[in-house]
C-alpha cells in the first residue's frame, strides 16, 4: 500500500498476495453510480465480476504480473456464480463481464464455472477475455449455454515475427483455430491488438490490419504499445531512449509514446486510426452491426455512439 500524508510518500512493506480470492465480499456497488455501466451498441446496463488474480505468461508487453502475480488465484466457480446471482436479484442486472486478463487460464475452472452458472443464474449473458491457444469446440458449447455471447482474444499481431517479439507464446494458427470455433460456436469474437512495438514495421502494421479482415471478427480493440512500469518493454524502452513523453497521463493504450527506429508515435498512432476505419467503415461491417439492433431506442443510441466514438478520434488528432 502506497500513499500520500502531509506531501510525504507512505511506503509499506511488501505483502503476499491473498490466496484465497474467495475471502473478499462483493464489492460495494451501492456505493458506485451504476448508469455509468452500459454496453456499447445496446445500451444494456452491465457490471463487472473478478474472476481471478494473476498471469502465468510472458508476454513482454504487459504488467499484469506486477499487479497480481505470476501464479494463478482463481475464485471458486460456486462463488463466482453466487455473485452473479446476487447482483442480479439485488440490482436487475443481467448483463456481466469478467473482469481478468485472461478467464479461460484453466480450461477446467472456466468448465465448471459455466456449468455454476446455469446452475445458479440460469439466462444471465456474460463477455470474457482468454487466450487462443485454450478453447475446444466441447469448452466452447458449455459457455454458450451458460450465457457467453462474446469472447475477447489477445490477437495482439498478425505476423509471426511480432508475435514472436512479444514473447506471446502462440501462432497465427491458434488464432485462425480459434475464431473460427468460436464463431462457429455461435459466440462473438473480439480481436484485441498492439500497434507500434518495438522492432514492428509499417508493413507489419498493414498485414496485421489485413489479418483481422480475414478472420472476420465482429468487434476489435486497437491499442498503441506503452511501456507500462513493470514490464519488460518498459526497461527496454528506457535504457534505449525511446520514450517520448514523461507525461504520465497519456502512458495509456489511446497514445504512443514510444518511437522506435521503425515507426515513430505520430505515425503509429495514425496506423491505427487507419486500421480501426478500415475496419469499422467497412460498409459489410457497418449493416452487420445493425442487423443485431433490436429497437429503435437502441438504433437512437448506436448513432449517438458511433458520432461520439469517431469523434474522439478527430479531437486526439
Amino acid at each position: 500500500l502506497v500513499y500520500r500524508e502531509n506531501n510525504r510518500v507512505i511506503r509499506n512493506e511488501k505483502r503476499p498476495f491473498v490466496e484465497n480470492l474467495d475471502e473478499f465480499p462483493y464489492p460495494a456497488w451501492d456505493l458506485v453510480n451504476l448508469k455509468g455501466y452500459r454496453l456499447p451498441i445496446t445500451n444494456r446496463p452491465f457490471l463487472l465480476v473478478l474472476t481471478g488474480r494473476g498471469c502465468p505468461y510472458p508476454c513482454t508487453f504487459c504488467a499484469a504480473g506486477v499487479f497480481y502475480g505470476k501464479k494463478p488465484r482463481l475464485r471458486s466457480p460456486k462463488s463466482i456464480a453466487s455473485e452473479i446471482k446476487y447482483i442480479r436479484e439485488k440490482y436487475g442486472i443481467n448483463d456481466f463481464l469478467f473482469w481478468s486478463e485472461n478467464s479461460i487460464s484453466d480450461r477446467q475452472h472456466i468448465y465448471d464455472l459455466s456449468k455454476e452458472i446455469s446452475r445458479q443464474a440460469p439466462g444471465v449473458k456474460w463477455v470474457c477475455n482468454g487466450r487462443v491457444d485454450m478453447i475446444d469446440e466441447e469448452l466452447l458449447r458449455e459457455m454458450k449455454k451458460a450465457g457467453c455471447w462474446m469472447i475477447g482474444y489477445g490477437v495482439e499481431a498478425g505476423t509471426q515475427r511480432v508475435l514472436d517479439l512479444m514473447k506471446k507464446n502462440t501462432k497465427l494458427s491458434d488464432i485462425e483455430r480459434a475464431v473460427r470455433l468460436t464463431k462457429n460456436s455461435g459466440i462473438e469474437v473480439t480481436g484485441h491488438v498492439i500497434v507500434g512495438y518495438p522492432g514492428e514495421t509499417r508493413e507489419d502494421i498493414l498485414k496485421t490490419k489485413d489479418f483481422l479482415k480475414k478472420l472476420d471478427l465482429d468487434y476489435i480493440q486497437v491499442y498503441c504499445s506503452v511501456p507500462f512500469p513493470g514490464s519488460s518493454l518498459y526497461e527496454e524502452t528506457i535504457n534505449k531512449g525511446w520514450v517520448s513523453s514523461s507525461d504520465w497521463s497519456i502512458f495509456e493504450q489511446n497514445f504512443s509514446v514510444i518511437n522506435t527506429p521503425q515507426l515513430s508515435a505520430n505515425e503509429v498512432m495514425e496506423l491505427r486510426k487507419d486500421m480501426v476505419k478500415s475496419f469499422y467503415l467497412d460498409p459489410r461491417k457497418i449493416l452487420k452491426t445493425l442487423l443485431k439492433i433490436k429497437s429503435p431506442r437502441e438504433i437512437l443510441f448506436f448513432i449517438s455512439f458511433a458520432k461520439d466514438y469517431f469523434t474522439s478520434w478527430v479531437r486526439a488528432k
